[in-house]
């Protein structure tokens, strides 16, 4: 469940990464054991100069995604009809060093787009439910997201249960394609169902499928433990 929090302070997260540095080889040299009087045999080096045998490891770093902060991770604000609201991704950073090349993108519920800046004001003038999902991709294309649920003039048991599949897309040719939906700024419920005229293709938020050319409307519905549902589409678009 979302956190509610009136005022919002900066605070950036900051995640470190440490290594341990261990001894190589069978054992450390304060395990060695050595007789009394018994000669120490030096290691043979095979070639001299440029010639020694060193092996040549070649070490492979596979790139990481970016570490996405909205709003210093508070998840979920209470504000009065018209105030004005400020979405932030202090904290946002990205492990393989490439944090001046991080692009955003903002979008609300079904998708919408909202701002692409790294921080922006937004005002609500309505009572209502709010969501807006921080997307930011590195260099690399990889991507990763956060959201944040702003309670516009209600309290956090009065939220409706609105299902979001997604927003409309087109893609090129057939190719595997990833769908996610979930349901807007709540995080308890008892089932996901995804259909296509009728049938249905999978039971979880998000799934993976290859599209054949055309126009693709799945329904995704979702149901509460309290027995309510509730349902939104998309449409895939393979050409």
């Amino acid at each position: 469940m979302y956190k509610i929090q009136k005022i919002i302070k900066t605070t950036a997260l900051v995640a470190g990464l440490f290594g341990l540095v261990g001894c190589g080889g069978a054992c450390c040299e304060a395990d060695v054991s050595i007789s009394k009087g018994a000669p120490i045999e030096k290691p043979s080096v095979v070639g001299t100069g440029s010639d020694v045998n060193v092996p040549n490891i070649e070490e492979e770093i596979t790139p990481l995604p970016p570490v996405v902060v909205v709003n210093d991770g508070i998840g979920l604000i209470n504000v009065d009809p018209c105030d004005t609201v400020n979405f932030t991704s202090v904290g946002t950073y990205d492990p393989d060093g490439d944090d001046e090349n991080l692009t955003y993108q903002w979008t609300s519920i079904h998708g919408c787009p909202m701002s692409t800046e790294s921080t922006f004001e937004r005002e609500f003038g309505e009572v209502g439910v709010y969501e807006a999902t921080l997307t930011v991709t590195d260099e690399q294309n990889l991507t990763a997201f956060e959201r944040l649920c702003v309670l516009v003039g209600i309290d956090e048991s009065e939220i409706p249960l609105i299902a979001d599949a997604g927003a409309d897309f087109e893609v090129s040719g057939e190719q595997n394609v990833t769908l996610s939906g979930h349901a807007v700024c709540r995080d308890e419920f008892i089932g996901y169902k995804w259909e296509e005229n009728g049938e249905i293709i999978s039971h979880t938020p998000t799934f993976s499928k290859i599209f054949t050319e055309g126009s693709h409307e799945l329904k995704l519905t979702i149901e509460d433990f309290a027995g309510n549902k509730t349902c939104d589409s998309v449409v895939v678009t393979v050409k």
